[in-house]
């Protein structure tokens, strides 16, 4: 069930929505619910399709590199490209910033910085992608109709309550870009399945990566991070020294009320 889940998507939704008004670049809150459903259920443009070749995307430690295949973007929202999906041959890159993430790195992979070949890739972003993809590529002198393969996959990961979606939309509605950047590689490999690598500028360790997986007596799925640092060559104490530096804002207190029935009913006010 995905009861719990979306009502914190759609609660993290409503308050982003309200802090991206008050900074001057949010939605009106009747625009909310069509905002999200077009997040939900992305559309293509099927003139935006290019052929890429020795494109090479850089955050911080991580080297995306699309060596030879195309690439297809989304429809824009609030003027926003925020997605984009790959098929050929490509290479993911994430180098350690110290020892302890090169030995953490070590043990999910065994290899000293991540470096693994893909063949298919969904990429999600509010950040400047789009711009410094499209002077780079050739596009199709052809319209070339999407696949679902960036919906499917956007639909596994919330499944499992990667909450990935909400970000998305503070961003494309974020009155300051910079600020909310976010850059998100979902990578299919052939030894690790889909690995996924992350900057997001609103987290205090920017630079992250990893996978899910199967927990243990066949609970469902956990995230399991192989690297997570900060940016910039910065320490987790910089990193954390303002805690909430980079949020919108802060739950000082909270009151529930919370009610469960003989018959697994959960009724609460919060």
């Amino acid at each position: 069930m995905r009861t719990l889940p979306s009502c914190l998507s759609i609660a993290f939704l409503l308050c982003v929505t309200s802090v991206a008004h008050g900074q001057g670049g949010g939605a009106d809150p009747s625009e909310a619910e069509g905002t999200w459903n077009a997040l939900l259920k992305p559309t293509f443009q099927p003139s935006k399709t290019a052929t890429v070749k020795d494109i090479v995307l850089e955050r911080d430690r991580i080297h995306l590199l699309l060596d030879d295949g195309t690439l297809q973007f989304t429809q824009p929202i609030n003027g926003v490209v925020f997605g984009a999906v790959f098929h050929g041959k490509g290479r993911l890159q994430v180098s350690s910033a110290n020892a302890l993430e090169e030995q953490q790195l070590g043990y999910f992979v065994k290899q000293d910085g991540l470096n693994l070949e893909f063949s298919e890739a969904t990429l999600s972003f509010t950040d400047s992608t789009y711009d410094e993809v499209v002077g780079k590529v050739h596009w199709s002198a052809t319209p070339v109709p999407g696949d679902d393969l960036y919906g499917t996959r956007q639909r596994q990961r919330e499944d499992l309550g990667a909450n990935l979606l909400a970000r998305v939309y503070k961003g494309v509605y974020s009155g300051a870009r910079q600020r909310t950047a976010l850059f998100v590689a979902d990578v299919k490999t052939q030894d690790f399945g889909w690995v996924q690598s992350r900057y997001d500028a609103m987290d205090p360790e920017e630079v992250s990566a990893g996978r899910w997986v199967d927990r243990p007596r066949g609970v469902g799925k956990q995230f399991d991070t192989w690297v997570s640092f900060p940016a910039a060559g910065r320490t987790a104490s910089d990193s954390y020294r303002d805690p909430v530096g980079r949020t919108d804002y802060v739950v000082r207190s909270y009151q529930m009320d919370v009610t469960l029935s003989a018959g697994a009913e959960l009724t609460a006010t919060a």
